[in-house]
């Protein structure tokens, strides 16, 4: 963690506190934009019987694996749990990533659920543990 040490100085408190807050703010956002994420861009034209693809982006800090499942059922709370029920994909990522799962398809309509995992690489396929950041989204096929 970065220390800021701000002093103050006779006459310039009011600009000294300008600078620290914008110091702080800059730090904030590098220490935001540098965390684990994952986030699911819903389908938006998902039709039965007709395929779709499905996006991925976020920030992964070192090596992870980032799994993806669509699951008529919801989202489990780790990669074990989906693993049992459900298809998806699996990429390895660092640092900005972007990925795009295509080929979808589903005889029924109603809800459906995008389950996204960020995983430490040291895990086993399919792991119970090291979850560093999810996503889960509901979306709707349509007639």
């Amino acid at each position: 963690m970065t220390r800021v040490t701000i002093a103050y100085l006779a006459g310039g408190g009011k600009r000294a506190s300008v600078i620290a807050v914008a110091l702080l703010a800059t730090w904030v956002a590098t220490a935001l934009a540098a965390a684990n994420s994952v986030q699911v861009r819903q389908p938006r034209n998902a039709r039965v019987n007709t395929h779709y693809t499905i996006k991925l982006s976020g920030h992964a800090k070192g090596t992870k694996t980032l799994y993806m499942f669509v699951d008529y059922k919801g989202c489990a709370q780790t990669p074990a749990g989906e693993h049992m029920r459900a298809n998806g994909d699996i990429w390895i990522v660092s640092g900005d990533f972007s990925e795009t799962s295509k080929g979808w398809k589903s005889p029924l309509a109603g809800s459906d659920h995008v389950c996204a995992y960020l995983v430490k690489k040291s895990e086993p396929k399919n792991p119970s543990t090291g979850v560093v950041a999810h996503d889960f989204v509901t979306y709707t096929i349509h007639h």
